[in-house]
């Protein structure tokens, strides 16, 4: 029976592949000389099959459907150029990092790469910087200036407000806390932060250096002295020419060697649809398959709502995930995708169980995105291998717990509560009284347990002694370079780098195409789908208050948390 299944499956698979050819020839462009790549919003993690590209109901685009069509241009002879008009995308460092790897591969397999850009910021100058040639609208301004951290301080608001935070933490980096106790950095948290500064500009300025040929001192210079309006970013060496949207045919014309012929451009979307390649000769059809599981955003307890796939990480439904695939015999390896900063201390220990478990039945591989630190790296930890982006957050090995306490708030306001206990600890989560001693002494031996069990799992899942982990703990971040140097991850790579991982571990040759399964399934958002969100109309101050509320409410009384320390925003 279990023959005829792959006989089965194996015939299927070639008819596909024929009425995929025929649609290609038969509906698809005939010539493809330039494929236009537009970049706009989020780029999410999520769905490799190629619908959600041009699906518009949800104007999200995924980075596997963008890898995918660099991979296939790459391929497909009739290809000569790519176009990408980045405008308005939102993706963290070590996204941009990917994207720009995947232009320089697109680079080695003989294809011209054009960036066009109506503006640019830090991060678009970088992903420009690997392409060919970058082209800015004559009236574009280049926000070329550096980077920067923020932390927003609410201690002297809640001071006046009379509330009082009551947490406990472990690790002295581990500064999630500080933002309600303080109004400035702590010296640790500081320190932390200059570091990743310190790193992300070197990477800035190397890729500038490296992409646009400038000398060091230079690309500084010019960081220094920015903005720059796009006449000055084309006599600076940033950017190669000043020119309108509708001069790019002539330019790439020029540029091809073929001056006055127009080149046929079709959209990414429709060559994704057409541009189905057959598999090469002495490939395995069908290909082996790979589950790709992504773990995006804040972990929680629980299971998601359908239209909370794809919004969060909820314990139940991601270790279903990871059981499926690690008990499906047609999966021949798990590649976990992991962006989070972390979340519920219960649920990331939940899910590290999980994904140990897989591991004895399967190779599992992580692929860090912008950010797998705290529960985000808890739950990397049992992997086989771990890949970073050299400008990936991660660590933040500590963890906090604790409480406001509102009572001074509701009397200010003209509240009162009226409580009946049973029990000399029932009120410790109250919100209507600080935590007594007793209670504050076992929320502090909860907080040590979980840290020191923390620690011990860190340094058994990468081979390191409990002192050797503790001295990179601490609740420190780092970036991806700074935990390659200190064994936190394996390497430096990401989603195409990890699938060459799980077929080498998996046994699968490396010129054999593999089939990505991704899971869990995201559902269509509402909210996604809308081209203007009215959260992004408030103040960034607010915003960030917004998000902080967001992400704590959704948490249970008491609960221990290992999350990310405050919001790192880099930009």
């Amino acid at each position: 029976m279990r023959v005829l299944t792959a006989f089965a499956r194996w015939l299927l698979s070639w008819i596909g592949f024929g009425f995929r050819r025929l649609a290609r020839t038969l509906l698809g462009p005939r010539r493809v000389d330039v494929v236009r790549l537009r970049l706009e919003g989020k780029l999410a993690e999520g769905d490799v099959s190629p619908t959600p590209f041009w699906w518009r109901w949800e104007k999200r685009i995924y980075l596997l459907s963008v890898l995918e069509l660099f991979d296939r241009a790459g391929a497909d002879p009739r290809v000569s150029a790519v176009l990408i008009e980045p405008s308005g995308l939102r993706a963290g460092w070590a996204t941009l990092q990917t994207l720009r790897r995947a232009i320089l591969r697109l680079k080695e397999r003989g294809k011209k790469v054009v960036v066009y850009l109506e503006e640019g910021d830090n991060g678009l100058a970088y992903l420009a910087s690997a392409a060919d040639r970058v082209v800015m609208a004559p009236a574009g301004m280049l926000q070329l200036t550096g980077l920067r951290a923020e932390v927003l301080f609410l201690a002297g608001a809640l001071e006046r407000a009379r509330v009082e935070p009551e947490f406990v933490r472990l690790g002295e980096y581990k500064s999630a806390v500080e933002p309600f106790t303080r109004t400035s950095l702590s010296p640790p948290a500081r320190e932390s932060l200059d570091a990743i500064l310190d790193d992300l500009y070197g990477q800035l300025v190397t890729g500038l250096v490296e992409g646009r040929g400038l000398a060091p001192e230079r690309v500084q210079a010019l960081i220094d002295t920015g903005p720059h309006r796009a006449p000055e970013a084309k006599e600076a060496g940033l950017v190669d020419e000043n020119l309108y949207e509708d001069q790019l045919p002539e330019y790439l014309a020029t540029l091809l060697g073929r001056p006055g012929v127009e080149p046929p451009v079709v959209d990414a979307p429709t060559f994704l649809r057409y541009a189905t390649a057959l598999p090469p000769p002495g490939a395995q059809v069908p290909f082996p398959r790979v589950a790709l599981i992504v773990a995006e955003g804040v972990i929680r307890t629980g299971r998601a709502r359908p239209s909370q796939l794809g919004r969060g990480v909820f314990s139940s439904s991601f270790a279903e995930a990871v059981r499926h695939a690690a008990d499906n015999d047609g999966l021949s390896a798990i590649i976990l995708r992991v962006d989070s900063p972390g979340g519920s201390g219960l649920a990331s220990d939940l899910l590290w169980r999980e994904v140990r478990r897989a591991r004895e039945k399967k190779p599992v591989i992580v692929s860090m995105g912008d950010v797998a630190a705290s529960g985000g790296y808890y739950l990397s930890m049992p992997s086989d291998w771990i890949l970073a982006e050299p400008a990936t957050l991660t660590g933040s090995i500590g963890v906090i717990a604790g409480k406001f306490s509102l009572k001074g708030l509701y009397e200010r306001i003209g509240l009162a509560k009226e409580t009946l206990d049973r029990g000399a600890r029932a009120g410790a989560h109250s919100d209507y009284r600080p935590f007594t001693p007793e209670e504050r002494e076992k929320l502090e031996a909860e907080v040590r347990a979980y840290y020191d069990d923390f620690v011990g799992k860190a340094a058994e899942g990468r081979g390191l002694g409990i002192e050797e982990m503790e001295a990179v703990a601490r609740g420190r971040v780092w970036t991806g370079q700074q935990a390659l140097s200190h064994r936190l991850v394996d390497e430096l790579g990401g989603i195409v780098e990890a699938i060459a991982v799980a077929k080498k571990r998996a046994g699968i040759p490396s010129a054999q195409p593999v089939s990505i399964e991704v899971l869990p399934r995201a559902l269509p958002s509402f909210l996604a789908g809308l081209s203007w969100n009215p959260l992004r109309a408030l103040p960034a101050a607010l915003r960030d208050v917004v998000d902080l509320a967001e992400t704590l409410g959704g948490f249970r009384e008491g609960e221990l948390l290992a999350l990310l320390p405050f919001k790192i925003d880099i930009n």
